[in-house]
Protein backbone atom coordinates (compact mmCIF):
# COMPACT_ATOMS: atom_id res chain seq x y z
CA UNK A 1 0.00 0.00 0.00
CA UNK A 2 1.23 3.65 -0.28
CA UNK A 3 1.29 4.24 3.18
CA UNK A 4 2.23 8.13 2.42
CA UNK A 5 -0.95 9.13 -0.10
CA UNK A 6 -2.94 6.73 2.59
CA UNK A 7 -1.85 9.46 5.49
CA UNK A 8 -2.50 12.27 3.60
CA UNK A 9 -6.01 11.48 2.86
CA UNK A 10 -6.28 10.70 6.53
CA UNK A 11 -4.67 14.19 7.38
CA UNK A 12 -7.29 16.07 5.49
CA UNK A 13 -9.85 15.69 8.02
CA UNK A 14 -7.97 15.40 10.89
CA UNK A 15 -8.39 18.95 11.42
CA UNK A 16 -11.93 18.59 10.68
CA UNK A 17 -12.96 16.30 13.42
CA UNK A 18 -10.23 17.72 16.38
CA UNK A 19 -12.91 21.02 15.81
CA UNK A 20 -15.69 18.79 16.16
CA UNK A 21 -17.40 18.65 19.70
CA UNK A 22 -19.67 15.90 19.21
CA UNK A 23 -17.80 12.61 20.17
CA UNK A 24 -20.29 10.43 18.06
CA UNK A 25 -19.72 13.07 14.63
CA UNK A 26 -15.89 12.74 15.40
CA UNK A 27 -16.23 8.46 15.19
CA UNK A 28 -18.25 8.10 12.39
CA UNK A 29 -15.70 11.06 10.39
CA UNK A 30 -12.45 8.98 11.55
CA UNK A 31 -14.16 5.70 10.28
CA UNK A 32 -14.87 6.79 7.46
CA UNK A 33 -11.94 8.50 7.17
CA UNK A 34 -9.99 5.78 7.17
CA UNK A 35 -12.00 3.49 5.27
CA UNK A 36 -11.99 5.52 2.05
CA UNK A 37 -8.51 6.18 2.49
CA UNK A 38 -8.04 2.68 2.66
CA UNK A 39 -9.97 1.57 -0.43
CA UNK A 40 -8.01 4.06 -2.36
CA UNK A 41 -4.56 3.09 -1.45
CA UNK A 42 -4.62 -0.87 -0.59
CA UNK A 43 -3.95 -2.47 -3.71
CA UNK A 44 -6.78 -4.99 -4.36
CA UNK A 45 -5.54 -8.36 -6.33
CA UNK A 46 -7.36 -10.78 -7.40
CA UNK A 47 -6.48 -14.37 -6.59
CA UNK A 48 -7.25 -17.60 -8.99
CA UNK A 49 -7.44 -20.93 -6.42
CA UNK A 50 -6.61 -23.74 -7.94
CA UNK A 51 -7.95 -26.90 -7.23
CA UNK A 52 -9.81 -27.49 -3.61
CA UNK A 53 -9.89 -24.86 -1.45
CA UNK A 54 -9.25 -27.57 1.44
CA UNK A 55 -6.78 -29.78 2.16
CA UNK A 56 -7.76 -33.20 0.79
CA UNK A 57 -7.62 -36.25 2.81
CA UNK A 58 -5.61 -39.43 1.54
CA UNK A 59 -9.14 -41.18 0.97
CA UNK A 60 -10.44 -38.39 -0.36
CA UNK A 61 -8.00 -38.31 -3.04
CA UNK A 62 -8.45 -41.72 -3.92
CA UNK A 63 -12.09 -40.83 -4.33
CA UNK A 64 -11.26 -37.89 -6.60
CA UNK A 65 -8.74 -39.89 -8.74
CA UNK A 66 -11.38 -42.32 -9.18
CA UNK A 67 -14.28 -40.12 -10.93
CA UNK A 68 -11.63 -38.54 -12.73
CA UNK A 69 -10.83 -42.07 -13.91
CA UNK A 70 -14.49 -43.33 -14.18
CA UNK A 71 -15.14 -39.74 -16.15
CA UNK A 72 -12.74 -40.77 -18.63
CA UNK A 73 -14.03 -44.03 -19.10
CA UNK A 74 -17.19 -42.42 -19.51
CA UNK A 75 -15.99 -39.63 -21.79
CA UNK A 76 -14.40 -42.30 -24.02
CA UNK A 77 -17.88 -44.33 -24.24
CA UNK A 78 -19.83 -41.09 -25.93
CA UNK A 79 -20.54 -40.19 -22.50
CA UNK A 80 -24.20 -41.93 -23.08
CA UNK A 81 -26.81 -41.10 -19.98
CA UNK A 82 -27.87 -44.79 -19.87
CA UNK A 83 -24.66 -46.70 -20.00
CA UNK A 84 -23.81 -48.75 -17.00
CA UNK A 85 -20.81 -46.36 -17.06
CA UNK A 86 -22.62 -43.18 -15.93
CA UNK A 87 -24.46 -44.83 -13.05
CA UNK A 88 -20.91 -46.06 -11.50
CA UNK A 89 -19.13 -42.33 -11.91
CA UNK A 90 -22.87 -41.19 -10.46
CA UNK A 91 -22.66 -43.51 -7.24
CA UNK A 92 -18.87 -42.98 -6.78
CA UNK A 93 -19.48 -39.01 -6.79
CA UNK A 94 -22.12 -39.68 -3.83
CA UNK A 95 -19.68 -41.26 -1.74
CA UNK A 96 -17.01 -38.39 -2.73
CA UNK A 97 -19.42 -36.14 -1.57
CA UNK A 98 -20.71 -38.11 1.41
CA UNK A 99 -16.65 -37.90 2.33
CA UNK A 100 -16.75 -34.95 2.24
CA UNK A 101 -19.03 -33.52 4.23
CA UNK A 102 -18.28 -36.06 7.50
CA UNK A 103 -14.74 -34.99 7.34
CA UNK A 104 -16.02 -31.12 7.10
CA UNK A 105 -18.58 -31.92 10.09
CA UNK A 106 -15.26 -33.31 11.85
CA UNK A 107 -13.42 -30.83 11.43
CA UNK A 108 -15.75 -28.34 12.69
CA UNK A 109 -16.65 -30.34 15.81
CA UNK A 110 -13.07 -30.36 16.57
CA UNK A 111 -12.81 -26.30 16.08
CA UNK A 112 -16.44 -26.04 18.89
CA UNK A 113 -14.00 -28.63 21.54
CA UNK A 114 -11.05 -26.69 21.06
CA UNK A 115 -12.78 -23.49 21.55
CA UNK A 116 -14.57 -25.21 24.80
CA UNK A 117 -11.10 -26.59 26.36
CA UNK A 118 -8.67 -23.96 25.45
CA UNK A 119 -10.46 -20.84 24.44
CA UNK A 120 -8.09 -18.39 23.08
CA UNK A 121 -8.51 -15.10 20.28
CA UNK A 122 -6.81 -16.99 17.39
CA UNK A 123 -9.74 -19.67 17.64
CA UNK A 124 -12.29 -16.93 18.43
CA UNK A 125 -11.36 -15.08 15.26
CA UNK A 126 -11.12 -18.61 13.03
CA UNK A 127 -14.42 -19.05 14.13
CA UNK A 128 -15.91 -15.59 13.05
CA UNK A 129 -14.11 -15.76 10.03
CA UNK A 130 -15.73 -19.30 9.43
CA UNK A 131 -19.63 -18.08 10.12
CA UNK A 132 -18.79 -14.53 8.24
CA UNK A 133 -17.57 -16.98 5.26
CA UNK A 134 -20.96 -19.09 5.15
CA UNK A 135 -22.82 -18.76 2.36
CA UNK A 136 -26.47 -20.52 4.11
CA UNK A 137 -28.48 -18.01 6.32
CA UNK A 138 -30.43 -20.22 8.22
CA UNK A 139 -30.60 -23.04 10.78
CA UNK A 140 -31.89 -26.26 9.90
CA UNK A 141 -33.15 -26.51 13.40
CA UNK A 142 -32.58 -24.92 16.63
CA UNK A 143 -34.17 -26.48 19.92
CA UNK A 144 -35.06 -23.90 22.70
CA UNK A 145 -37.12 -24.97 25.74
CA UNK A 146 -37.56 -28.49 24.91
CA UNK A 147 -38.91 -26.80 21.53
CA UNK A 148 -37.85 -27.48 18.05
CA UNK A 149 -38.05 -24.59 15.35
CA UNK A 150 -37.41 -25.56 11.89
CA UNK A 151 -38.67 -21.82 10.42
CA UNK A 152 -36.05 -19.32 9.94
CA UNK A 153 -38.82 -16.40 11.04
CA UNK A 154 -39.39 -18.82 14.59
CA UNK A 155 -35.93 -18.97 15.07
CA UNK A 156 -35.14 -15.46 15.12
CA UNK A 157 -37.60 -14.23 16.86
CA UNK A 158 -36.67 -16.79 19.57
CA UNK A 159 -33.20 -15.26 19.69
CA UNK A 160 -34.64 -12.00 19.68
CA UNK A 161 -36.66 -13.01 22.96
CA UNK A 162 -33.08 -14.41 24.52
CA UNK A 163 -31.10 -11.46 23.93
CA UNK A 164 -33.55 -8.94 25.03
CA UNK A 165 -34.05 -11.49 28.36
CA UNK A 166 -30.24 -10.81 28.50
CA UNK A 167 -30.05 -7.15 28.47
CA UNK A 168 -32.42 -7.15 30.69
CA UNK A 169 -30.84 -6.46 34.45
CA UNK A 170 -31.66 -9.44 36.88
CA UNK A 171 -30.72 -7.88 40.15
CA UNK A 172 -32.10 -11.04 41.95
CA UNK A 173 -30.03 -13.48 40.72
CA UNK A 174 -27.06 -11.58 41.26
CA UNK A 175 -25.11 -12.31 44.47
CA UNK A 176 -25.58 -9.84 46.85
CA UNK A 177 -21.78 -8.81 48.04
CA UNK A 178 -20.33 -8.31 44.18
CA UNK A 179 -23.48 -6.41 43.37
CA UNK A 180 -22.64 -3.86 46.28
CA UNK A 181 -19.42 -4.33 45.41
CA UNK A 182 -19.98 -3.20 41.77
CA UNK A 183 -22.15 -0.24 43.17
CA UNK A 184 -19.60 0.87 45.44
CA UNK A 185 -16.68 0.89 42.73
CA UNK A 186 -19.82 3.42 40.75
CA UNK A 187 -19.82 5.56 43.17
CA UNK A 188 -15.98 6.26 43.55
CA UNK A 189 -15.12 6.10 39.84
CA UNK A 190 -18.13 8.90 40.20
CA UNK A 191 -17.05 11.19 42.60
CA UNK A 192 -13.36 10.80 41.48
CA UNK A 193 -15.03 11.98 38.16
CA UNK A 194 -16.39 15.14 39.92
CA UNK A 195 -13.57 16.21 41.55
CA UNK A 196 -11.60 16.34 38.43
CA UNK A 197 -14.12 17.85 36.53
CA UNK A 198 -12.70 21.22 35.96
CA UNK A 199 -9.10 19.80 35.20
CA UNK A 200 -9.42 16.09 34.60
CA UNK A 201 -6.56 14.11 33.59
CA UNK A 202 -6.59 13.32 29.82
CA UNK A 203 -4.41 11.33 27.87
CA UNK A 204 -1.74 12.23 25.86
CA UNK A 205 -0.96 11.59 22.28
CA UNK A 206 2.24 9.58 23.16
CA UNK A 207 -0.03 7.37 25.27
CA UNK A 208 -1.98 6.98 22.28
CA UNK A 209 0.37 5.80 20.02
CA UNK A 210 1.79 3.19 22.33
CA UNK A 211 -1.98 1.74 22.98
CA UNK A 212 -2.44 1.36 19.17
CA UNK A 213 1.39 -0.38 18.26
CA UNK A 214 -0.05 -3.27 21.06
CA UNK A 215 -2.91 -3.56 18.93
CA UNK A 216 -3.13 -7.21 18.04
CA UNK A 217 -2.86 -7.18 14.04
CA UNK A 218 -4.07 -10.23 11.61
CA UNK A 219 -7.45 -10.18 13.18
CA UNK A 220 -10.70 -10.04 12.16
CA UNK A 221 -12.47 -6.75 11.26
CA UNK A 222 -15.04 -4.64 13.27
CA UNK A 223 -18.58 -4.17 12.50
CA UNK A 224 -17.41 -0.98 10.45
CA UNK A 225 -14.45 -2.89 8.60
CA UNK A 226 -12.02 -1.07 10.44
CA UNK A 227 -9.11 -3.92 11.62
CA UNK A 228 -5.72 -3.03 13.56
CA UNK A 229 -3.66 -2.75 10.66
CA UNK A 230 -5.66 0.38 9.50
CA UNK A 231 -4.55 1.88 12.70
CA UNK A 232 -0.88 0.99 13.27
CA UNK A 233 -0.14 1.99 9.43
CA UNK A 234 -1.68 5.58 10.23
CA UNK A 235 -0.22 5.80 13.51
CA UNK A 236 1.45 9.18 13.14
CA UNK A 237 -1.77 10.86 11.56
CA UNK A 238 -4.42 8.98 13.91
CA UNK A 239 -3.24 9.47 17.14
CA UNK A 240 -4.01 13.36 17.52
CA UNK A 241 -7.24 12.53 16.29
CA UNK A 242 -8.27 9.47 18.38
CA UNK A 243 -6.38 11.57 21.35
CA UNK A 244 -8.99 14.38 20.86
CA UNK A 245 -11.85 12.10 20.56
CA UNK A 246 -10.77 10.36 24.11
CA UNK A 247 -9.96 13.57 25.73
CA UNK A 248 -13.42 14.88 24.54
CA UNK A 249 -15.22 11.90 25.91
CA UNK A 250 -13.46 12.25 29.60
CA UNK A 251 -14.72 15.79 29.64
CA UNK A 252 -18.29 15.52 28.46
CA UNK A 253 -18.83 12.01 29.95
CA UNK A 254 -20.80 10.65 26.95
CA UNK A 255 -19.37 7.54 25.12
CA UNK A 256 -20.43 7.20 21.40
CA UNK A 257 -22.55 5.39 19.97
CA UNK A 258 -20.32 3.35 18.23
CA UNK A 259 -18.41 1.87 21.19
CA UNK A 260 -21.42 0.36 22.30
CA UNK A 261 -21.75 -2.37 19.16
CA UNK A 262 -20.14 -4.96 18.21
CA UNK A 263 -20.74 -8.21 16.21
CA UNK A 264 -21.55 -11.32 18.30
CA UNK A 265 -20.73 -14.73 17.54
CA UNK A 266 -23.26 -17.52 19.78
CA UNK A 267 -21.00 -20.45 20.36
CA UNK A 268 -23.40 -23.28 20.84
CA UNK A 269 -22.70 -26.10 23.00
CA UNK A 270 -23.29 -29.85 21.62
CA UNK A 271 -27.32 -30.84 22.61
CA UNK A 272 -27.39 -27.89 24.59
CA UNK A 273 -29.90 -24.72 24.31
CA UNK A 274 -28.71 -21.48 23.30
CA UNK A 275 -29.19 -19.89 27.01
CA UNK A 276 -26.16 -22.40 27.46
CA UNK A 277 -23.69 -20.97 25.06
CA UNK A 278 -20.67 -19.22 24.54
CA UNK A 279 -20.92 -15.58 23.54
CA UNK A 280 -17.72 -14.09 21.79
CA UNK A 281 -18.24 -9.86 21.05
CA UNK A 282 -16.01 -8.01 18.99
CA UNK A 283 -15.99 -4.68 19.03
CA UNK A 284 -14.65 -1.55 17.67
CA UNK A 285 -11.70 -1.38 16.38
CA UNK A 286 -10.73 2.79 17.51
CA UNK A 287 -12.26 1.93 21.01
Amino acid sequence: MDKRQYNNLIQQDSISIIVENNVNTQMDTVTNSLLRAGNITIPKKLLQLKGPKWKASPEVQILLRSCRDLYKQWQEVGKQKDHPMATTLRNEKRKLRSKIRMEQAVCRQNLYQQIMDNPNFQLFYRLINRNRSNQQTSTNCLKIDEAYNFVPEEQRNSFVKYYEDLSVPKENIYENGYLNLCKIRQQLYEQAMDKEAEDPEQFTETEVMKAIGKLNTKNSADESGITAEHLQNSKSTVSSVLTSIFNNIIMKRIVPVSFKFGILTQVLKKQKDPKEGRKISEGQSNS
